[in-house]
């Protein structure tokens, strides 16, 4: 019989002993922790960022429709103000997705008094035709935030104002948590104040 000196008499090892395996398997567990939990944080961040960035459009709109009718639209009920202040911003009075040329009479943003308000799109973006609209109206015409979540409009006539429009207003969302809508969360909501 003729031996072979390189060659090992015992058989050697092929593969990974389990031990070797659980390290591994534990340390793509936590690369991919990490990594998943960044890329959520990141998503936050840029749903923050595209918030802010409607509401600065808003923004701008609302200056706007105060420069043509002397205030802003008065509303009072924050969760209905979303609604009724895409009416006053797109020009779509009657909900239909599109710009109102019929130059309807706008005194139900003046709470009923006569105004010489008429329907113009201070925000074209808003109606379902523009090019930007994806995700800033929900089906109901609510103005949504990039959470998914209707953002609150609020402008009251102070009772000591000797005209009947709105100087200033409040404009918000809830926010990175969808919070409920109460004091302690106001420093995590995206506003204009």
């Amino acid at each position: 019989m003729k031996s072979y000196p390189f060659v090992s008499s015992r058989r050697r090892r092929a593969g990974f002993s389990m031990a070797e395996l659980l390290v591994v398997m534990a340390i793509l567990a936590i690369l991919m922790t990490l990594t998943f939990s960044g890329i959520s944080i990141a998503n936050k961040k840029q749903r923050s960022t595209k918030t802010e960035a409607q509401m600065a459009v808003f923004k701008a709109g609302l200056e706007k429709f105060k420069s043509d009718h002397g205030g802003y639209p008065q509303i009072t009920d924050a969760e209905e103000g979303s609604k009724l202040l895409y009416a006053a911003l797109s020009g779509d009075t009657n909900y239909d997705g599109e710009y109102d040329k019929s130059d309807k009479n706008l005194d139900w943003l003046n709470n009923g008094k006569k105004s010489n308000r008429r329907a113009k799109s201070y925000v074209p973006e808003l109606l379902a035709g523009g090019t930007s609209n994806q995700g800033w109206v929900d089906e109901d015409y609510y103005i949504i935030d990039a959470f998914g979540e209707r953002i609150r409009y609020e402008a009251d006539v102070n009772s000591r104002q000797m005209w009947n429009a709105p100087t200033h207003y409040d404009l918000w969302s809830l926010g990175t948590n969808n919070l409920e809508e109460e004091e302690e969360n106001q420093d995590k909501w995206i506003k204009n104040w």
